[in-house]
């Protein structure tokens, strides 16, 4: 979660816990709608995925910022089949990092979760870092750049990615949308139904309400807009 319940309570001038079900279940939709229009789970969490190579030097995560700590880990396994096949992507199949592969975290990028492929072998005999069908020039000794290898979820990655601690503009802009359904959201169906996350959400869309066009603002620098990532 972005926020939690006794910070709400707090922006509300809410004490007792007679409406703590009501709150909760806005506090769980604000958070829902927040994570929607970013395109991203936004607080830290450890993920394992599966991505299929395509030729490139950069892989692109589906979460982001990225943390060295614990480090993140591809294994590349042409017959892995997004971990489906027999003895999916054993141990020998893990590529090192630093060697391999690494963790964009400076320039355009700043960390917005790109694995960059350096080169190396994965497996008895597998190279991993095929080269691109053109040649790189502008150098008298012009060479062809690493890659992703081309596969079906041939690449398993395993990592931890997102906020700790989430920033207290994130936080707030989700405190002030959760605020803003609890004193304008009609109570009783609308309220209790599964249906209002998605009216929640179209709320930000709309020309915006003084309220809600600052709460677009807050989540604008925190939506993810790269192309290929959902």
């Amino acid at each position: 979660m972005l926020t939690d319940l006794t910070s709400l309570k707090t922006l509300l001038g809410v004490t007792g816990s007679a409406g703590d079900p009501l709150l909760s279940l806005v506090l769980v939709a604000a958070d829902s709608v927040c994570k929607k229009w970013t395109k991203r789970d936004l607080e830290q969490a450890a993920y394992t995925e599966f991505y299929s190579g395509t030729g490139t030097r950069d892989l692109i995560l589906r979460q982001y910022p990225v943390a060295l700590s614990p480090p993140p880990r591809v294994f590349h396994d042409p017959d892995g089949y997004g971990g489906q096949a027999p003895a999916a992507f054993p141990a020998d199949s893990e590529l090192t990092l630093g060697v391999q592969f690494v963790l964009v975290t400076a320039g355009a990028q700043e960390n917005r979760g790109v694995l960059r492929r350096i080169g190396g072998t994965s497996g008895p005999g597998i190279w991993t870092g095929s080269y691109a069908e053109t040649w790189v020039g502008g150098s008298l000794a012009a060479r062809r750049l690493p890659l992703w290898h081309w596969g079906d979820s041939n690449l398993k990655v395993i990592y931890t990615a997102g906020y700790s601690p989430v920033p207290a503009d994130l936080s707030m802009a989700c405190l002030e949308l959760a605020a803003w359904l609890r004193r304008n959201a009609p109570l009783g169906a609308l309220l209790a139904s599964e249906s209002l996350g998605d009216y929640a959400y179209s709320l930000l869309q709309m020309p915006p309400l003084p309220e809600i066009g600052s709460i677009r603002g807050i989540l604008s620098t925190y939506r993810d807009l790269a192309v290929g990532r959902w």
